[in-house]
């Protein structure tokens, strides 16, 4: 497959993003929050009721879907701690199904905060769109319209297939001072198999400032808990890869990102972000990645500088600039820097992409850690 076919493969995984950031949801959900009276601390409170499932019933739990093919339980079968869990079953797959248990909670003493939110799941033969977390704020008592604040996992991490236990994570960085209430969604899409909910945490830290993104951030991956935040990932088949984030392996501190097949084939993978061009404008810049490779075989690794003449990837992106084909990323060594260097930018270039690229026909293992972009 040809690299341009490659990348109109990623402009589209990138409009999904974008339309899939917004808020999807709009249930109807009785409202079971109580008041929050308790001082917020960081990271210690946690304010949903019922969180680890235990009270004896899914009480401040709703469960809804849109289709009638999900069924929800409060189980007994798996659970993370003590004895219980939360747990939707997808009989069959369809397009646009969803299903999702769910929470409301008061936003009193939560607004111009951050709030993190997690969920310890484990899931069996979840297939399609898969499993997604997400948390969103209202300025009403209960969820309507489109939320004023939303944010979620779909399209950040791919959660298919059978894995045991692990914790994922979501964050609202600025709680508006008009958010009557929160609520808390833990969701399947368009999947057949089985999911368990267990040991939901909420907290809050203070309110994380935000200002536009004109550089990279968080380039040495150590941000994060079940993911690395500002970053997002991608891929054409998500089976054929394992995308993870890691602590085993680093070039320095404690964390970096991995991208492995045994055999990709015709289909790619790829870690990315995005951020605003003004700083570039004029002038050339360079994309600093440093790599570790395991016995990487095939057409290998590449990384690359996209230009857009919008805030977001569109489209095909106005300028491109890559190591594919100028130089083969391949075979085993430890940690190198490698690096593509662009054109002056134009004045017309809004954003500009990072891609760090697993490519077709490529099997092995790929680490990556400490990128800039000057």
């Amino acid at each position: 497959m040809k690299f341009k076919s490659i990348l109109l493969m990623i402009f589209a995984t990138l409009l999904l993003v974008n339309c899939n950031e917004k808020n999807p949801i709009e249930p109807e959900i009785q409202n079971h929050s109580r008041s929050v009276n308790e001082k917020l601390d960081f990271f210690t409170n946690t304010f949903i009721e019922n969180s680890d499932m235990e009270d004896g019933t899914n009480n401040y739990w709703n469960g809804s879907s849109n289709y009638s093919n999900f069924s929800f339980e409060y189980s007994d079968q798996e659970f993370h701690s003590s004895s219980h869990s939360l747990k939707i079953t997808a009989l069959t797959a369809h397009q646009g199904q969803f299903a999702y248990w769910a929470q409301t909670l008061s936003a009193e003493n939560l607004t111009s905060n951050k709030l993190v939110a997690s969920i310890v799941i484990k899931y069996n033969n979840i297939t399609s769109d898969g499993i997604a977390f997400a948390i969103r704020g209202d300025n009403t008592a209960t969820p309507t319209g489109s939320g004023e604040v939303f944010n979620s996992t779909q399209n950040k991490i791919k959660l298919t297939g059978t894995s045991d236990w692990q914790t994922i994570e979501i964050s609202l960085d600025n709680v508006p001072a008009d958010v009557k209430s929160i609520t808390i969604y833990m969701l399947i899409a368009s999947p057949t198999g089985s999911v368990y909910f267990d040991d939901l945490n909420l907290a809050t830290t203070e309110a994380v400032i935000t200002e536009p993104n004109y550089s990279l951030k968080n380039t040495d991956f150590e941000t994060g808990i079940s993911y690395p935040e500002n970053w997002w990932y991608g891929a054409t088949n998500r089976q054929l890869f394992n995308i993870n984030y890691v602590s085993d392996v680093s070039l320095s501190a404690n964390h970096s990102v991995e991208i492995s097949s045994n055999a990709s084939k015709e289909e790619f993978a790829f870690w990315a972000q995005t951020i605003l061009a003004d700083q570039f404008i004029g002038k050339q810049a360079e994309l600093k990645v440093n790599l570790k490779a395991e016995n990487i075989t095939g057409d290998g690794i590449a990384i690359a500088v996209r230009g857009d003449d919008s805030a977001t990837p569109e489209g095909y992106g106005e300028i491109f600039f890559t190591s594919q084909k100028q130089q083969l990323i391949s075979g085993t060594f430890d940690w190198k820097t490698f690096t593509v260097k662009t054109d002056n930018i134009p004045d017309y270039i809004k954003s500009i992409t990072i891609y760090l690229v697993y490519l077709p026909n490529t099997s092995g293992n790929i680490y990556f850690d400490n990128v800039s972009l000057e």
